[in-house]
């Protein structure tokens, strides 16, 4: 089989794992949905005051609950699913990795038989005709400008990868309030883990804090950035909250961050919103990007800063969008295992799998 063979198969098996993650996280929540509401029947059916209310309400329970335990089995079978899936992975990169291998090692082959073949050709002319001379001469103009061309890339590959920017947002209206986020923390730590990459000259973080709605479009014709970060608060159906000019709360919608996006989608590439409730906002920023990451619900601020921090180190270290969020939803399931469930990524289906590789040695 071909490289081009195992590489359809290796995207196609990421893309249904894909989908299979984001079926699990909908039946995880459905059987804590289903949970709750049995809970609450068998509450009322305690505190019922007639034996036919407290018969009906245990019936409501025994029901949710066992729509609860269905859910739970049905996200088991969908986590044997991925298991699988990640089998079938493994084995088509470990044979897409053996194909690219074969075929660096075949055209090493026939370059240095080509070259020996010029060789051995250019020795039997000198011998043969003296008058090749000039033939000969040629023929060393031609390998000189050839090593110089050699020189030349060689040069280029050990210029360093190309600087991505990443155009940082914060905002917390109630940041004088007790529930007041660490966004300072946050931009601390993810600029201590890109220092710490081993491409972190590749990465440039421009920081915008007390974010304004006026401050976004300006901000973005101004860097052009790669990546786009907003950290603060977010509103159930993907609304982002920013401040006013005397700090107060103002509701950017959905719609509007949406157009924003989609008028930058020259020089945009990946759209991450670290804060709650921004899963449909990213979801629908994927349609014009190469990817976009968002929460489903609220996240722990301690998590949100983790999350974020372990995916650029990760971009940092040359892993592609999809090994990045892999690496920092690991790190939540190892820190904080109640919210690794909350970040989503959406990656555009036309996007190539070497687009989301940002950092390119």
């Amino acid at each position: 089989m071909s490289s081009n063979h195992y590489r359809s198969l290796v995207r196609g098996h990421q893309q249904r794992i894909a989908r299979l993650r984001e079926s699990h996280s909908r039946k995880i929540h459905e059987a804590a949905k289903h949970g709750e509401a049995a809970q609450k029947a068998a509450a009322e059916a305690t505190r019922a005051q007639s034996a036919a209310t407290a018969r009906t309400k245990q019936q409501q329970a025994q029901r949710y609950d066992g729509l609860r335990a269905k859910a739970e089995t049905d996200a088991a079978k969908i986590i044997a699913d991925i298991n699988r899936e990640m089998v079938r992975l493994t084995a088509d990169q470990q044979r897409l990795d053996k194909a690219l291998e074969r075929a660096q090692i075949n055209e090493a082959r026939k370059l240095k038989a080509e070259q020996e073949r010029l060789q051995r050709k250019a020795l039997q002319d000198a011998q043969a005709k003296s008058r090749q001379l000039g033939s000969l001469q040629v023929g060393l103009a031609y390998q000189v400008a050839r090593a110089d061309e050699l020189e030349r890339e060689l040069a280029k590959l050990k210029e360093p990868p190309e600087q991505i920017q990443i155009l940082f947002f914060g905002a917390d209206p109630g940041r004088k309030s007790e529930k007041a986020l660490d966004l300072q923390n946050e931009i601390r730590q993810v600029n201590a883990h890109i220092r710490a990459s081993k491409h972190r000259d590749a990465l440039k973080v421009d920081s915008h804090w007390a974010v304004q709605a006026e401050d976004i479009l300006q901000a973005l014709d101004e860097s052009e950035p790669a990546v786009i970060h907003f950290s603060g608060h977010g509103t159930p159906g993907g609304h982002l909250a920013v401040e006013t000019p005397t700090g107060e709360p103002h509701v950017v919608p959905l719609q509007g961050m949406l157009r924003a996006v989609a008028g930058s989608k020259r020089y945009l590439k990946v759209a991450l919103f670290n804060c709650c409730y921004s899963r449909e906002l990213a979801e629908q920023c994927s349609e014009h990007l190469l990817a976009a990451i968002g929460m489903d619900g609220a996240i722990a601020d301690v998590a949100a800063k983790d999350f974020a921090a372990r995916f650029y180190a990760s971009i940092g270290f040359g892993q592609d969008v999809h090994q990045a969020f892999d690496r920092a939803v690991t790190q939540l399931e190892m820190k904080y295992p109640g919210e690794a469930h909350i970040p989503q990524l959406y990656v555009n289906p036309l996007a190539e799998e070497g687009e989301l590789t940002l950092v390119k040695p």
